[in-house]
């Protein structure tokens, strides 16, 4: 063998190595890393709104945005309020009587003194929520998110199946 069959057997293997790799290898594709999730879009946005004393009584409100939103003394009684997002809301004397969260997210939501009875929050999330001593009766929590949820009162006839409650504290 002369050197220079050598290098080229050697560059040889090498391309072989090289397309080896890249055949194994998972694609990597340009558009995926460049990828932004959708914004979501809301039937109803009431972000960072002063709603205070408003009246959302048997309202249909699923899907709507009330992120930051102050609720003080808000009714929501027999409103349906799937879906909805109430992350980092003022729930201040808020009425909750009758009413369908569903799918709605609860987390960062400051409670004081809420009025919430006879509501469904199936499939809700309210991790790491301190629910202020709420007092909770005839409630809903089928499959919700309650991980690390803390500050529940008294206890009645709620329903938590398969809901996910470690480290909550009750």
């Amino acid at each position: 063998m002369t050197k220079g069959s050598i290098s080229m057997k050697s560059l040889l293997m090498t391309t072989l190595l090289a397309s080896m790799m890249l055949t194994f290898s998972a694609p990597v594709s340009i558009a995926d890393e460049n990828d932004e999730k959708p914004a979501v879009k809301y039937k109803h946005d009431f972000e960072g709104q002063d709603l205070t004393k408003r009246d959302f009584s048997k309202q249909n409100l699923d899907n709507a945005n009330f992120a930051d939103a102050d609720l003080t003394e808000t009714n929501f009684q027999g409103a349906s309020l799937k879906n909805c997002n109430f992350r980092g809301a003022v729930l201040r004397a808020t009425t909750f009587y009758d009413v369908d969260l569903t799918g709605s997210d609860l987390r960062d939501v400051t409670f004081k003194s809420p009025s919430l009875s006879r509501a469904i929050l199936n499939k809700a999330n309210l991790s790491g929520v301190d629910l202020g001593g709420l007092n909770v009766n005839e409630l809903k929590f089928r499959e919700a998110n309650l991980r690390n949820t803390k500050g529940f009162g008294q206890i009645y006839r709620a329903d938590f199946f398969k809901a996910d409650v470690r480290g909550a504290d009750f």
